[in-house]
């Protein structure tokens, strides 16, 4: 028997109570819009407004997008959400569920509308098991069904009032958070580490990939890895072509599509191996769309991914926003290196 099961066993023998969040809670209240009440960015504006995009793993963390309100404005909004520090931080619409403890002291930061902030009744409830039971599948799955709105999705205070809770005795409370932190900063730290491993590893794949394809002069002579090459137009070598996007007002051309289509953001310089998007027969007939075979490199030709490139696995179609490259003898000029030149030089 764990620690958990004694002390239920000890504390709470017939089971453990539920309670509505209402009941085990001071208030539930938002932070406040700009609206009429104030503007965001003005001049001068130091202190952090804080969305959804701001709570992030359990944290509330700041980043240069971080909106900017000033003196004024603050003191507007904490009038209304009367943020304290051990509130816990609910985002209520658009991305609903993310929630954050909040253990910055907020003399310089307060919350949008879209933000629920909760105080916990800490003779009953430590916020920070507050926090880890509203990160719970059967907690997000409840807001999710119970969310409003056509575009876009939101939780009503009265729902989140109603949503029940188990409620330990606060010894239990405290050993479920003393584990869960455990596990919290060992994903931390096994992040650290896979980051810091990814890193190495692209700097050595970098290191030798310029090392494989950067052909050297020597007397007026290319030289490739020791072996002499020829340069040649991209067009003598390879098929090179765009595609298309059917009609978007024409249901018929994506209804029941079988046949990937992708976009430009496809190309990040990996293999593409899935697509998000599908055209029939019609679509492609009736567009410039054109079905490519796989083993394609693709180019985007526009927007932020330009010039970045795809390997394409398997055979799709593309929009206008993409070149397709394939060689034409590919006895004499592979197809994945072709991706591996473009991407060393573009």
């Amino acid at each position: 028997m764990n620690r958990i099961e004694k002390l239920i066993a000890e504390l709470c023998p017939n089971g453990v109570e539920w309670k509505k969040l209402g009941e085990v809670t001071h208030s539930i209240r938002t932070g406040l819009n700009p609206r009429n009440n104030f503007k965001l960015n003005t001049p001068g504006a130091t202190n952090y407004y804080v969305t959804v995009k701001e709570i992030t793993t359990g944290k509330i963390l700041f980043s240069d997008k971080t909106d900017k309100i000033d003196d004024d404005a603050l003191k507007i909004i904490q009038k209304r959400s009367n943020l304290e520090l051990g509130d816990v931080l609910f985002s209520g619409i658009g991305t609903i569920g993310k929630v954050a403890l909040v253990d910055i002291e907020p003399k310089n930061w307060n919350c949008s509308e879209s933000v629920f902030i909760l105080k916990p009744k800490k003779d009953i409830l430590i916020p920070k098991y507050l926090v880890y039971i509203l990160q719970s599948n059967s907690l997000t799955s409840q807001f999710l069904k119970q969310s409003v709105g056509s575009t876009l999705q939101g939780v009503r205070m009265s729902t989140l009032s109603n949503i029940s809770i188990p409620i330990p005795p606060l010894p239990i409370q405290e050993e479920i958070v003393k584990i869960l932190d455990t596990f919290t900063e060992l994903e931390a730290e096994l992040e650290l580490k896979l980051q810091a491993e990814l890193e190495a590893r692209k700097k050595q794949y970098e290191y030798y990939r310029n090392k494989l394809l950067t052909p050297v002069e020597h007397n007026g002579r290319w030289y490739l890895n020791g072996k002499e090459v020829e340069w040649k137009k991209l067009g003598e070598v390879c098929e090179v072509c765009s595609g298309g996007t059917p009609s978007k007002n024409k249901e018929e051309y994506w209804i029941n599509g079988n046949i990937p289509w992708l976009k430009s953001e496809v190309c990040n310089n990996q293999s593409v191996k899935s697509a998000n998007s599908f055209i029939n027969e019609l679509g492609l007939k009736n567009s410039n769309a054109k079905l490519l075979r796989e083993n394609t490199t693709l180019m985007a030709l526009v927007g932020a991914t330009i010039f970045k490139t795809a390997f394409l696995e398997f055979k799709a179609s593309i929009n206008q926003n993409i070149a397709a490259i394939k060689s034409i003898e590919e006895n004499k000029l592979k197809d994945k290196f072709i991706f591996l030149l473009f991407d060393e030089y573009v």
